[in-house]
C-alpha cells in the first residue's frame, strides 16, 4: 500500500490566499456591516458614564478682620457648587426614580411643577 500525503509549503497557502483576496476583503465588509447593524439596531444601551468637576482656586485665610467675610465667602461658593451637582441629570434621575417609589404620581404632581 503506497502512502499519499499532500503536502503543501507556506508559499502554496498565501498564493491560495491571495487568489481568493477579493472574495475575503467582501466578506470582511459584509460580515462587519453585518455586526454593526446588528450592534445598533438589535442590542440594548446598557451602559454610560457621567462626570461633573469642579475646580475652585482658593487664597490663604487672614488672621485679621476679614476672617468672617473669608468664611462667608468660601460658604457661598460650597453652595454654588452644591447646587451645579444637584443640577446634574443622573442625580435629578435618581432623585426622580426614588421618588417614584416612595409616592403616589398624585402627590408628587401636586408638589412640583416641571419645565423644560
Amino acid at each position: 500500500m503506497m502512502n499519499d500525503e499532500l503536502t503543501f509549503s507556506i508559499m502554496d497557502i498565501i498564493r491560495l490566499l491571495w487568489s481568493k483576496i477579493l472574495i475575503l476583503v467582501i466578506a470582511l465588509i459584509v460580515g462587519a456591516g453585518a455586526a454593526f447593524g446588528y450592534t445598533k439596531l438589535c442590542m440594548p444601551f446598557e451602559y454610560s458614564s457621567h462626570i461633573s468637576m469642579y475646580v475652585q482656586s482658593y487664597t490663604g485665610i487672614l488672621n485679621d478682620n476679614n476672617d468672617n467675610y473669608n468664611d462667608i465667602s468660601k460658604s457661598k461658593q460650597l453652595i454654588n457648587t452644591y447646587i451645579e451637582v444637584l443640577k446634574d441629570d443622573a442625580v435629578m434621575e435618581s432623585v426622580g426614580n426614588a421618588l417614584i417609589k416612595s409616592f403616589d404620581e398624585d402627590i408628587i404632581s401636586e408638589s412640583f411643577s416641571v419645565s423644560d
